[in-house]
């Protein structure tokens, strides 16, 4: 199995739509609408050569079940929607498949959104006439 890198997963991530690479840190990461999508797992807790993934909670837990020799978490980690890669343990293949779901799971959100069409038939509140009453009556001082 050829060892995959950071070119390995730009090659694959830039081929899928909305997709954007910037930085963070010094360090590529790659985002689909402001999104952060992938990047290398750069906290000092993480393994080197390991990639971090954006993905839902449900997922990660069921890949850290799985396959704890390719996918693991550091405590910095934990607490967001993130898996650990090591690069040295997955194939291409693999990974793609990985980084396609991570792509979905950031765009499902956005084609929800998408899909829910304003009601039929509600219209707006009229909108009230806002009055600036003066202190001073038609043509009259008032004293204080």
């Amino acid at each position: 199995m050829k060892h995959l890198d950071i070119g390995v997963v730009r090659e694959i991530l830039m081929s899928m739509p909305e997709v954007q690479e910037s930085t963070i840190h010094g360090f590529p990461s790659f985002k689909t609408h402001r999104k952060l999508l992938a990047c290398p797992a750069i906290h000092s807790s993480a393994e080197p050569d390991s990639l971090m993934i954006k993905m839902s909670s449900a997922e990660r837990d069921q890949l850290l079940a799985d396959e704890p020799h390719k996918y693991y978490l550091t405590d910095h980690y934990a607490k967001s929607s993130v898996v650990l890669v090591r690069l040295s343990e997955i194939d291409r293949k693999s990974l793609r498949s990985l980084l396609e779901r991570a792509w979905q799971f950031l765009n499902q959100n956005r084609r929800e959104l998408k899909s829910i069409k304003p009601s039929v038939g509600l219209k707006a509140a009229p909108k009230k006439r806002v009055t600036n009453h003066s202190t001073r009556s038609r043509g009259k001082r008032t004293s204080l």
